[in-house]
């Protein structure tokens, strides 16, 4: 395999890619026989399902299915290419598809062409062994070894993405309710997390200016885009009284807040006082010393599930 282009390369990789994780077919239940190529580590004993050699264990790996320890302990190659996501794909491959074991050490272990060759061979390598990695989570999910990720960083952060329980999860997806969403993940929110609700109460998302959002009938049911028509002057912030103050004067806590008791909820005010929404999934939206409570939780009130998420910053 060695001096392989790379478009040779490529090939090699959708190949491999496709064999152990073939995204319409289960691999376990279809896989053949690995298939013997120049360059390859071994080939699995007639018969072998987990590709074992005469003397017990795997060309590649230990009789378990485990890789061969003889590859790079720090995840690089010679000329400082990052293997160690193949390295993963590998492992992932021995315990979910042992059949392929042998063709997926051929193709990105640790004597294949990938880390011989050129860098950019190298990153075409480690690309495949990306995808094969997200083919494979979808495929096995439970299996550890198959996470397409363990940090934020091995996902495309430029588009939102985030690794969440071993997969690359895209802000719509993640169940945090973003600034683009109206909803996400909980019971009854649209696949594209832009309705059933027409707004979004934290940050006005669906609402056109000078529209804000606002909570129908000051009830959890449903949102609506409203116009900010409060008298001039009786808007308070958080953390401030609300209600009546006298038999003429009303202060109005605004949108994306709440006037609530004060002694109820031990709040800094006298009589009532107003506290912010916030996302119960994204507590840290709340400020230090405050906790986001479900609203549900904290007023008994039952809330629709699109709008499950919403939650109050109590002390």
């Amino acid at each position: 395999m060695f001096g392989l282009g790379s478009r040779s390369l490529a090939l090699l990789a959708l190949g491999l890619v496709t064999f152990a994780c073939g995204e319409d077919i289960d691999p376990l239940a279809s896989a053949g026989p690995p298939v013997s190529g120049s360059g390859a580590v071994g080939s699995a004993s007639s018969g072998s399902s987990a590709g074992s050699n005469t003397n017990g264990a795997t060309d590649g790996g230990t009789a378990t299915g485990e890789p061969t320890t003889g590859e790079p302990t720090t995840g690089e190659t010679s000329g400082g290419a990052n293997m160690e996501v193949c390295q993963r794909y590998i492992q992932c491959v021995s315990l979910t598809t042992p059949t392929g074991l042998p063709d997926a050490q051929a193709g990105f272990g640790a004597d294949s062409a990938c880390w011989s060759g050129s860098p950019a061979d190298a990153e075409l390598c480690i690309q495949a062994c990306q995808t094969a990695l997200a083919q494979a989570h979808q495929l096995f999910p439970e299996e550890d070894a198959c996470d397409e990720c363990l940090s934020d960083g091995e996902c495309d952060q430029a588009a939102g993405e985030t690794c969440i329980d071993g997969g690359c999860t895209p802000p719509c997806g993640d169940g945090k309710v973003g600034p683009g969403e109206v909803c996400d993940g909980q019971s009854g929110c649209d696949d594209d997390c832009l309705g059933p609700l027409e707004c979004n109460p934290l940050n006005d998302f669906g609402c056109a200016s000078p529209l804000r959002c606002s909570i129908v009938d000051s009830g959890i049911g449903s949102t609506t885009c409203v116009e900010e028509d409060f008298p001039p002057g009786s808007v308070v912030d958080v953390g401030e009284r609300c209600g009546y103050i006298n038999a003429s004067t009303y202060y109005y806590c605004g949108f994306g807040r709440l006037c609530l008791s004060a002694l109820q909820f031990d709040l800094p005010c006298d009589v009532e006082c107003c506290v912010a929404f916030c996302d119960v999934n994204s507590p840290q939206s709340c400020p230090e010393g405050y906790t986001c409570v479900s609203y549900e939780d904290a007023t008994g009130e039952d809330v629709s599930n699109p709008l499950s998420y919403l939650g109050l910053c109590l002390p």
